[in-house]
Formats: C-alpha cells, structure tokens, sequence
C-alpha cells in the first residue's frame, strides 16, 4: 500500500486560531496536513525553506499602507513586503477578502489609483506575487495547495521558520535601500533611482533636487537632508 503523504505548513502565533482546524480538515486519506504553531519574525504562513506568505485582510491592507503603526511609521506594511522579499526567495502576499472592488471602497479617502500603485510595486518592484482568497478558509485552501505542490511535486523540503533569502539582485537592494529611509515607499524610491540613477546621488542632492521628483514632497525632501546630514549622536 502506498504511504500516506504528509505536508507541514507553519503558522504564525499572531494568525487565527480558527485557521488551525480549516487546514487540519483539509487533510485527505492520501495526504495528512500538520501544523506548526511560531513566531516568525517575518511572515504569517511557511510552506518551504523558501516559500512564505504575508496575509492581509483589505482592511488590514490599506491600514498598513497607508496609515501610521504605534512607531508613528507610514506605510509599514510595505516594510513587511520588503523584509519578507529579502529573507525568502519565494515571497508571496495573501490578499483577503471580497471582490478586488470592496478593496477600492472600503476607505473611499484612498483614491483607488494609490492603491493600484501600492500593488503594483508590490508585484513589479519587489517582485512578491499577491494571491487574492476569499475569507480565512479560502486562504487555508490556498496554503494546502501551495504545500502540496512544493513539498510534492517540487520536493522543496519541509518548511523553517527561519528560511534565509540567498541574494537580491543589485536593483532590488538600491530599491530596498532607499525604503530604508522613513517615509519611503517603492514607488517613490523607484522613481528617485530613476532621476538620479544611484543612492549616493540621492544622498548627495539637495533638497530642491529632491522636490524636482515626481511624488516627493518638501516633507519627504527635508526628511532625507536630515538623515544623511545630521551627525550620529546614539
């Protein structure tokens, strides 16, 4: 008789505690499901040594992107995509929720075209594919698939909490830079790389250089000066 199949999925302890029993059902006489319960500094679900995803319910989502977290930080949830492109080579974002339209009406002070951008970075400027689910068992159909192609078919290996990304490439790493300055989102950094081609000119301009590119504000410009100005006093 042919063994019976067994995948492994991690979860994270912040996630549902209802998402437990969803994935455990969806255990077959052919494959067994078995979850792991984390903390994972970077990810919400681990499927493989480099594959993880990122869960955002829409309204979860647009607060991340577009409202500050406790820290006062903006667009936080670009951080998230950010840390988990550069410690998994296979990132990928769980958008949850209704139809892609309940996403441009739920906060209507967002216009719609903010939020395409936001997911077009996503996608284009880190490269982090966004997997739309309908609710949180959806999402647990989602993750069981995922498993059962890359621990099954692909022989991935069983997931680790702490998988590694093994290199960015060199655009990848000036993008990821410059978000590393406070209030920095892709778009914006994409399009300071685009006008000034390296970091170090960003860091050398003035700041009405910086006003001089598309989406940068006095704000954002006095914000870089001061960064790259203001002597290091820990």
């Amino acid at each position: 008789m042919k063994p019976r199949d067994m995948i492994e999925i991690i979860v994270d302890t912040h996630e549902p505690t209802e998402v437990i029993g969803w994935l455990e059902e969806l255990s077959t006489d052919e494959c067994t499901v078995i979850v792991r319960r984390d903390t994972l500094e970077i990810g919400d679900y681990v499927i493989s040594p480099d594959i993880a995803f990122e869960r955002k319910e829409f309204a979860d989502f647009l607060h991340s992107m577009f409202d500050e977290n406790e820290q006062h930080e903006k667009r936080y949830g670009m951080r998230q995509i950010a840390d988990l492109a550069r410690e998994y080579r296979k990132p990928g974002l769980i958008l949850e929720g209704g139809e892609l339209k309940e996403l441009y009406m739920l906060r209507p002070g967002i216009p719609p075209n903010s939020i395409r951008g936001t997911l077009h970075a996503i996608a284009f400027g880190f490269r982090v594919p966004i997997l739309p689910t309908f609710n949180l068992r959806d999402t647990a159909a989602m993750l069981v698939t995922a498993a059962k192609k890359a621990q099954l078919e692909h022989h991935a290996g069983k997931p680790s909490p702490h998988g590694k990304r093994s290199h960015l490439s060199l655009d990848e790493k000036q993008v990821y830079l410059v978000t590393a300055i406070m209030g920095i989102g892709v778009d914006t950094a994409i399009r300071l790389l685009d006008h000034f081609k390296t970091p170090q000119a960003i860091m050398n301009a003035t700041e009405e250089e910086l006003k001089a590119v598309r989406l940068v504000g006095p704000k954002t410009a006095a914000t870089i000066r001061e960064i790259v100005t203001t002597k290091y006093q820990p």
